[in-house]
This record gives structure tokens, sequence and C-alpha cells, in this order.
């Protein structure tokens, strides 16, 4: 490869999960065509997936591959490993080998951009003098959160009758949207990743000023976070794919899609690893059936059947939906709607003109991929800043439904369902949904384009670079 010294070397190092792989090289085709940068994109080999692999195709000139030797963590993991444990271990043992990558670089890096659990990269780049940044793939809400879980007293959070968490500059947030139970328990390796990212030179958050102007705002002004002190944040989003391969059975969605009236289809989807319980996965089912809207449903065997390794690799082996949704319901519906086994080309089915809604776990880049095509929801989150950003979508920007449990039930009914789908499909509310939806669409659009806030925000991260080295 031939460098242009003008041009300012990004080596950007994303955790292997299809979530955080997605809009780091998103950021990485940006930079190389929109801000003249060359830009290396290093991949953790180590539980890699076919979806990874297809993310990898069509590349800009400018921006090379390199992928790191896999590591043995044979010893250090097994199928009870805790999700956040498996990955932050699979991270550490696969970059002991970034130091001699780096130095074999036939040019120096100016910058080096890594996730929320790569920061062991951190003393890598200080001994290499190379700027350190990071990309952070949750919404500015969830960072202005974590920033202070910093400087909370568990004790007094955790108290019986504490229902609200004061967070500095925004509302309050309930206790029942954060993602965990208690302070006591959260995550030792989210807070070690969390403390170091206040080493950054700066933070790249994927959301922009428009969209979440509160929580911007509170990083950049508040006295709270100056004092921690927060690095120089940077709102470059919403980055989000702008096409996708598609294979052949992928392509039997699409071909679906065409036969439908425009946004008359619901797409069900709940991330890349989301499993639901059997007793949910069937009142799901009748839900659909019952509120006689059409829709495309991601289907996976219920929560149990796969462990965590799904998180790795996704995109893989199919499963027979039949074996575990209720007897009769494929059949009954072939006509009304289409079950497709584990995964679909989701940004294609929220580009397309028939898809009038999206029931989804929240997780931040289905939230963007959403609002950035004009897709109302019904939120479904399961676990960790889902709740947070399903109140967000609910409460704060209008675009969204959220499914109420019933009491002295733990699973969300079918009739229950049927009123969330119809609403947001053919009601009143859904309207209002849709109209919101593509107001918010407009935005997304204008802000990352030449000239917009989110386009110049990236602009000013290539301009830190430079003038840091």
């Amino acid at each position: 490869m031939v460098f242009d010294a003008k041009k300012p070397h990004v080596v950007i190092l994303p955790s292997p999960g299809i979530g955080h792989m997605t809009p780091m090289l998103e950021l990485a085709k940006r930079l190389v065509l929109h801000h003249s940068c060359h830009v290396t994109f290093l991949r953790i080999t180590t539980q890699t997936s076919a979806a990874h692999t297809r993310l990898l195709h069509h590349l800009p000139p400018g921006l090379d591959v390199v992928d790191l030797p896999p590591a043995d963590i044979s010893a250090l993991i097994s199928d009870k490993t805790k999700y956040l444990h498996n990955l932050c271990i699979t991270i550490r043992e696969s970059l002991l080998c970034l130091k001699p990558t780096l130095v074999k670089m036939e040019e120096k890096p100016h910058a080096l951009i890594t996730d929320l659990f790569c920061t062991q990269a951190l003393e890598t780049c200080r001994d290499l003098s190379i700027p350190f940044y990071v990309f952070s793939t949750i919404s500015g809400l969830q960072l202005a959160f974590s920033f202070l879980c910093l400087d909370l007293n568990p004790d007094e959070v955790d108290a019986p009758g504490v229902q609200f968490i004061h967070l500095p500059g925004c509302a309050p947030l309930r206790k029942e949207d954060l993602p965990f139970k208690s302070f006591s328990e959260m995550d030792q390796w989210y807070v070690y990743h969390l403390r170091r990212v206040t080493m950054a030179d700066g933070i790249l958050m994927n959301t922009s000023e428009d969209l979440e102007p509160v929580p911007v705002r509170a990083i950049r002004e508040h006295p709270f976070y100056k004092q921690i002190p927060a690095p120089l944040i940077f709102p470059v989003g919403p980055l989000v794919k702008d096409s996708e391969p598609v294979n052949e059975k992928e392509e039997e969605c699409l071909a679906w899609l065409n036969k439908q009236a425009s946004g008359s289809v619901l797409f069900v989807a709940l991330g890349s690893a989301g499993n639901l319980c059997a007793e949910q996965l069937t009142e799901l089912a009748w839900g659909l059936e019952l509120s006689q809207q059409r829709f495309i449903w991601v289907a996976r065997p219920p929560a149990g059947v796969s462990g965590i390794s799904s998180y790795f690799k996704v995109g893989g082996a199919e499963n027979d939906p039949e074996a575990y949704l209720p007897e009769g319901f494929v059949q009954r519906t072939r006509e009304l709607g289409m079950v497709v086994a584990s995964w679909a080309p989701q940004l294609s089915v929220l580009k397309h003109e028939s898809t009038g809604a999206f029931l989804s776990h929240c997780g931040w880049n289905s939230v963007l991929e959403s609002v950035s095509h004009g897709v109302p929801l019904i939120t479904w989150p399961l676990c960790a800043d889902q709740m947070m950003s399903a109140t967000f979508l609910v409460e704060g920007l209008g675009v969204a439904i959220k499914p109420v449990v019933e009491a002295g039930r733990k699973v969300i009914g079918r009739k229950e369902i049927e009123r969330v789908v119809r609403e947001v499909m053919v009601g009143e509310e859904g309207k209002k949904m849709r109209e919101r939806a593509r107001e918010l669409k407009e935005s997304a659009l204008k802000t990352v384009q030449c000239g917009g806030k989110s386009y110049e925000a990236l602009a000013n991260v290539v301009g830190h670079v430079r003038m840091i080295n």
C-alpha cells in the first residue's frame, strides 16, 4: 500500500460483535470518502462470524483490513461465561499482538479509534505516542449515564423507595429503565473500560445534536462532566449502513416485500442475539396472527436453546421455526406474513417502501437505522441500554409505542401484542408516529451531509488529529 503523506492515517479497532463492527466500518468509510484519510481497519478474528466477513466486501480504495491473529481463549472461557466477560477476555487476549502490528505498519498511525470495550489499546497508544480516541456505539443518554456511574454511591441509589436517578443536565431516569437491577451489581469490566474512556483524547458519539440535544449539551457543558473530566466529544452520527450484501435466501424476503402494499408490513427482529423464552415466543406468534397485519419475523429458538455464542456467531446456521413456534402457525399465516430463520437483511427491509413499522429490541444501531429511514417502532427491550432507549423513543422522540406486561404475568400477552401492532400499523397514533419518523429521517439525512452538524463534527475530529500530531 502506498501512503499519501498529506492524508492522516487512522487505525480503527472495533470489538468483535456485529453491533460494534457495523457502525465503526461506516465511520471508516466516511473518513476515507469524505475526509481524505487513509484508514486501517483492524479485525479481531477470535470468535469471528460469517456476518463479520460479509461486512468487509466492496470497500473503497484507501480502506484496508488487517486481521489480528486469533487468540487461544479455550482455557479462559466456557459456555457459562457471562457475555461481557467473554467479550472482554476475547479482546484482551487478541490485543496482545497490537503493539507489534502497529509498529510494523508502513506508515505510523496518526490516531487510533477503538470502541468502549477495546480500551486495553490505551497503553499501546501511549507507548507509541499515538493519539487515542473512543467511538461510542451507545446513545448519548446512555453515555451521560455511564459517566454518572463513576461518581455514584451505590448504597444511596439502591436504597428502598428510590425510583428516579438524577442525571446532571438531563431529565431524571427511572430506575426501571437502567441496564442493571442495582448499582452494586454493575459489571466491573464495564467500570474498568469506562474509567479508561475518560483518558481518551476525544469521544466520537454515534448520535447527532439534533437527535439528542440534551445529553450532548450536558456532557459538553455541565460542571459535573467537566470535573470527571469527560474528554472532548464529537457527535458524528447517525452512522448507519447505506447498503448491504444480500444472498439468495435473503432475496426471498425482499421479493415478498415487493408484492405488499406501501407501509403495510411490520418487521419483527430482536437484534443479532435476541432470544425470547418459549412462553413469550408463543404469545408473540399469537399476537401477530390475531392482529391480521402483514409481517416479516426473524425468529430464533427460545432462550436456553442457543447460548451466548450466538452473539459472536451471527449469520451462521439457521434453525427450523416450525419446531418451536405454535403448531400450525407458519402454515396458517403463510399468506399474511413471512417467518425467516435467524437472520434477515435488516437495512434492506427497513429501507423498503412496504415496511410500515419495526418491532425492535431497541439496540442503538437498530434505533438509528429505523430513525434514518423514517420507520416508527414497537419497543421490545431485552437488556443493557435498550430499556433506556425504548423510553427515549416513546417519550422523547414520539416515534414508538411500548407494550405493557399485564399485572401478575411475566410475559407480554397476545392481546396486548395485537393491540400495539394494530395501533402502530393502522391506528391514529401510528399515523402521528409515522409523520414524526419522517421528520427525523430528513434531519438525520441533513446532518451527515456536507455542511451538516455531524459532517462538520467528523471534520473537526480530523482537524484535531492533525493538530495534536
